[in-house]
C-alpha cells in the first residue's frame, strides 16, 4: 500500500469512486450546520469545553452584533446576564441556558446559502506518475488545490507535464511544495519559482508555491537544532528566502512583478 501518493496508489480508481460516494464530485454544494448547535452539542458531550466555550462566546456576540434596536439590546442584555461578554468571564453552565433563549432566533439569521464543496489531499501528487487518463478521473472530484511535488529542478519535465494535464483536465487552481535546502542550489529554487510563474501567465491558472527548508530530522545533530544549512546553501541565502516568505504569508502566486522586485536585489549575492 502507498501513503501520501495518490497517483501510485493501485486503489487509485477506488479512491476516487469512494469520493464521489461521500458526495464530493465536482460542482457539489451544501449547507453549513449551525455552528452554535455544534459548540453546544459539544459542551454538552464534555468535549474539549475550553474550545468550545471560546467558539459559543464568539459565535453569540458575533450574533448580538448584527442586530438593530430593541432586538440587539434585548439579545445584549442576555450576554450580559450570562457572563458571555468575553470567553474568560463565560462558563457552560452559563451557556447553555443562554443558548435556549437565542438558539430559533440565531438559526433564522444564519446563512444558509449553499457553499461549494472541495477535497484537499494535503499532499504534493507525484508528477513521474501522472497519466492523462489519471488526471482525467481526478479533475471529476472536487479537488482544490491540486497539490503537485516540485522538489528539484531535474523534475521539471514531469513537473510541467502534470501541469498541462491538470489544465487541459479542467483543474485550474493548483499549489505545490519546493524543497530547497537539500542538494539542490539556490538558482535551482529560484527557476522553479519563475516556472510556477511562467506558467500561470501561459495556461491561465493559479499555482501557489510554498518552499519547505529541508532538515534532516533524522540526524540526532538536529534534533533540538533548526539551524541545518544545505551542502550549496548559506545562511544568508536562506534568511533571504525566509525574508520573502515573511512578506507573503509562505507562498509564492502568480504575476512577475513583485518576484522580480524581491529577486533582483538578492539574485548578485546568492542566485547565482
Amino acid at each position: 500500500m502507498y501513503y501520501n501518493n495518490i497517483f501510485a496508489s493501485n486503489r487509485f480508481d477506488k479512491i476516487i469512486d469512494e469520493i464521489h460516494a461521500s458526495s464530493f464530485a465536482k460542482g457539489t454544494t451544501f449547507i453549513p450546520p449551525n455552528p452554535l448547535d455544534i459548540a453546544v452539542e459539544q459542551l454538552r458531550s464534555n468535549w474539549n469545553n475550553r474550545a468550545y466555550i471560546r467558539l459559543a462566546v464568539r459565535l453569540l456576540n458575533a450574533f448580538v452584533e448584527k442586530q438593530d434596536g430593541e432586538r440587539h439590546d434585548h439579545f445584549y442584555a442576555i450576554l450580559l446576564k450570562h457572563g458571555l461578554r468575553y470567553d474568560y468571564t463565560a462558563t457552560k453552565e452559563n451557556i447553555l441556558p443562554a443558548y435556549e433563549k437565542i438558539k430559533s432566533d440565531y438559526e433564522k439569521a444564519r446563512s444558509k446559502k449553499p457553499l461549494v464543496r472541495f477535497i484537499d489531499f494535503n499532499q504534493g501528487v507525484d508528477a513521474r506518475r501522472v497519466t492523462p487518463e489519471k488526471m482525467a478521473k481526478l479533475a471529476t472530484v472536487a479537488i482544490r488545490p491540486l497539490r503537485i511535488a516540485f522538489d528539484s529542478w531535474g523534475e521539471r519535465e514531469h513537473y510541467v507535464k502534470a501541469v498541462y494535464l491538470a489544465k487541459e483536465s479542467g483543474i485550474t487552481q493548483m499549489s505545490n511544495y519546493l524543497l530547497y535546502n537539500f542538494h539542490d542550489e539556490p538558482v535551482d529554487l529560484y527557476r522553479r519559482l519563475l516556472l510556477n510563474i511562467d506558467l500561470c501567465g501561459e495556461l491561465g491558472v493559479n499555482i501557489y508555491s510554498f518552499p519547505m527548508k529541508y532538515h534532516p530530522i533524522k540526524d540526532e545533530q538536529w534534533f533540538s537544532n533548526r539551524d541545518y544549512i544545505g551542502k550549496h546553501w548559506s545562511r544568508k541565502a536562506i534568511r533571504t528566502v525566509q525574508a520573502v516568505l515573511n512578506s507573503t504569508k509562505g507562498k509564492i502566486g502568480r504575476g512577475r512583478t513583485f518576484f522580480s522586485r524581491r529577486s533582483d536585489g538578492t539574485r548578485r549575492n546568492f542566485w547565482k
